[in-house]
This record gives C-alpha cells, structure tokens and sequence, in this order.
C-alpha cells in the first residue's frame, strides 16, 4: 500500500464518535478535516481544496448528493461510506468507490490509497 500522506480529506460524517476514529486513523496518514453536516461540508468546500472527499452517505436532512456536486464540481475524488445495507449497490451505481461501516482500518486505507493513486500526489517515502 502506497499512502499518500500528502494528500489532505475532507471527512463528511455526522456520527461524532465515527467522526473522531475517522480524524485519529486518517490523521496518521493524511492531511484530515471534518464536517459534520452537508451544510458545513458545503462551507468547507467553498473555502478549501481537498484531495479526497470521504462522505457518508445516510447524512440528517439529506445533501450528501449535494456536497458529491460540489466535489465533481472541484475534480475531487469521492469514496462513499455507509452502513446500510445498499450503501455498496447505490455506489456501485454511482460509480464512486465504496467503504462498508463497520469498517477495519485496513480496508478503509486500501479503498483510500486506491481513489488517491491517480491523482499523482507527492508519496512521502520517496523524499
């Protein structure tokens, strides 16, 4: 696996303690912010350019399409997350990458480091 610690996340997940695991894990391999709502994702966004969007996809109120929008708008990459059960099917069907809930910490930086590997960022074991 190549992490490349370079790049920075936006985390878009409601779940405070989800949300924190998320900051601690991806923290030791990226540049990591956290949004706990569409509505701040969409403020994060307009102020700041991310490598990697990591949305969850079962937000309250909705705009989880909204803020993926927004990332294509900005040639983001996004990786959906859910824990329903058809969470994987509707992002197959949006052609996203996709990460389970619960997850390991081993399939979520896999799934990560293969959305970022196109996107020819600096590797940090290299320099």
């Amino acid at each position: 696996m190549r992490l490349a610690t370079e790049a920075t996340i936006l985390v878009v997940e409601d779940d405070p303690d989800v949300a924190e695991l998320l900051g601690e894990i991806l923290g030791e391999h990226f540049r990591v912010e956290i949004a706990r709502s569409a509505t701040e994702a969409a403020d994060t966004l307009a102020r700041n350019s991310y490598d990697l969007l990591l949305l969850d996809m079962l937000l309250p109120g909705g705009g989880a399409d909204a803020v993926m929008v927004l990332a294509d708008t900005a040639s983001m990459t996004t990786v959906l997350m859910s824990g329903d059960l058809e969470g994987r099917s509707r992002a197959a069907q949006a052609g996203r990458p996709f990460v389970a809930k619960p997850f390991s910490v081993d399939d979520l930086l896999s799934v990560l480091d293969t959305a970022l590997a196109g996107r020819n960022l600096p590797d940090a074991s290299n320099g």
